[in-house]
């Protein structure tokens, strides 16, 4: 039987051998303390930053918020419900967004945000002539039959009765005007026709009748339908936008007539 004495001998033997390894070659015990047992930051995963959690409430928020509206209408979304969807408390949700009237602020610039980006990447990326402009329509059904832009619509429709939603929806609504100029701009660029107010009221006719196609989708599920009515809307603009190219050729020839004439 070893002795207790003889253990303790043995004990310090060998802390004095490591000692002197640690004195010998510092990196060493470093290295093996490094690959075997890791830190403890290693071991535990980065915590997000409360920025970065906030964001991420903020977004869950946002999306729930969005498909109750899409689901059931603006009356029938409260900040609770939407709190409920979104998978957070009710005071991390209000603690983003205070009213109502706050969190359909938020949804409404996320969803003007979204709509620019779509748009100015479209006209942005489609080749410049007229064989690609019916590919403006089938873009637009492609957002407009979305629930974000039923969203918009929920709120846009809402604004009527409430007075604070509606000073606060005034400068989104001069935003989505600016779009339809620049929707008309893009089109007279590619058609290769001079700006004129018949191309904006276009645009505006285009995205009036694309969001009541939807609507009119959302309660009949008659996708048949919709489907007629996108590719009638399609033709009634390229018919218009033809005419307007022809119209700015007739100008333009007779323009130069009379500058021989007149020469």
């Amino acid at each position: 039987m070893v002795s207790g004495q003889l253990v303790l001998e043995l004990r310090f033997a060998i802390d004095k051998l490591e000692s002197q390894i640690k004195k010998s070659y510092p990196d060493m015990q470093t290295n093996i303390s490094s690959s075997d047992n890791p830190s403890s930051e290693e071991q535990k995963p980065q915590r997000r930053s409360n920025v970065e959690r906030s964001a991420a409430t903020r977004s869950k928020v946002i999306a729930a918020a969005i498909q109750c509206l899409y689901e059931l209408g603006y009356e029938g979304t409260t900040v609770i419900l939407v709190a409920k969807r979104a998978g957070v408390s009710r005071g991390a949700a209000q603690h983003q967004f205070p009213s109502k009237v706050d969190l359909m602020m938020a949804v409404t610039a996320h969803v003007v945000e979204q709509l620019t980006h779509i748009r100015k990447d479209f006209w942005e990326n489609i080749p410049k002539d007229m064989g690609h402009l019916s590919q403006v329509a089938e873009t637009s059904w492609d957002y407009h039959s979305q629930p974000e832009n039923v969203a918009l619509f929920e709120i846009m429709m809402a604004t009527r009765n409430d007075e604070e939603l509606h000073d606060r929806f005034m400068p989104f609504s001069k935003q989505m005007a600016d779009l339809r100029t620049y929707g008309a701009e893009s089109i007279a660029e590619h058609s290769g026709i001079p700006m004129r107010p018949e191309l904006e009221a276009l645009v505006r006719l285009h995205f009036s009748a694309m969001r009541g196609i939807a609507m009119d989708y959302l309660l009949n599920k008659d996708e048949e339908g919709a489907r007629a009515a996108v590719n009638l809307l399609t033709r009634y603009q390229r018919v218009m936008i033809e005419q307007f190219v022809a119209e700015s050729k007739n100008i333009n020839t007779s323009t130069t007539e009379t500058t021989e004439l007149v020469g």
